[in-house]
């Protein structure tokens, strides 16, 4: 008799727990696979696996926070993807994050753009690495003080085309590394601007960056 109750007991309480109520509160109102939620009981339910869940099925969101509410409501709370760039592929267009996470189609003029080519883009994927190459470029300079307004991936030539604030050019390889580049090209127009001097383009395709000044002038940058 006793075993009997504890078991009527236990499933009762199995029962009142049992999730019948989920509240969202996001910006995106097309969250996937919620329904992984229905019929979980929140005294058992490991929120950290089941937000990773979620966030694997939701690209767009960088953050998922479960909050249970007893006795049988959950809280969907998001967070989503800052877009740092415009990506341009064909007729084909999205913004994306810093981790190269395309975000919910918010265009905002304001965004460097990357011509990405005949690269392919998918929303619910993350970018193709040379156009995660690119946005990282676009931080690194950002963090030299250097603002880019348009990268171009040129993929028969296995090299990009950076177009500054300033209206000078950047031609930098594919296999270079960014920071690097990034620290060497602040030296390089430093210096030229102690000089009274303005760079054009640098041009890092060789072993040493070729630097062409507004008057002309060609330099090997050392």
């Amino acid at each position: 008799m006793v075993f009997l109750s504890v078991l009527i007991a236990i499933y009762i309480s199995y029962s009142l727990f049992e999730v019948h109520r989920i509240i969202v509160i996001s910006y995106d109102t097309n969250l996937k696979d919620l329904d992984i939620l229905a019929g979980q009981n929140l005294l058992f339910m490991d929120t950290e696996r089941l937000e990773k869940d979620l966030l694997v099925k939701n690209m767009v969101i960088k953050k998922i926070r479960l909050e249970k509410r007893y006795v049988n409501t959950i809280i969907v709370q998001t967070e989503l993807r800052i877009p740092l760039v415009h990506v341009v592929s064909g007729n084909v267009m999205g913004d994306v994050d810093s981790s190269g996470i395309y975000t919910l189609d918010a265009f905002n003029s304001d965004l460097p753009t990357i011509q990405a080519g005949g690269i392919p883009i998918y929303k619910d994927q993350k970018a193709d690495w040379r156009i995660q190459k690119s946005v990282d470029m676009i931080v690194d300079l950002n963090k030299a003080g250097l603002t880019v307004r348009k990268i171009e991936i040129n993929n028969n030539e296995n090299y990009f085309t950076a177009y500054m604030k300033d209206d000078s050019i950047v031609m930098v390889p594919f296999t270079a590394d960014v920071l690097s580049v990034a620290a060497s090209l602040q030296v390089i127009i430093s210096r030229f601007r102690i000089e009274g001097k303005f760079v054009s383009k640098v041009d890092f395709r060789f072993d040493k960056p070729i630097v062409v000044l507004s008057n002309g002038d060609n330099i090997y940058s050392k």
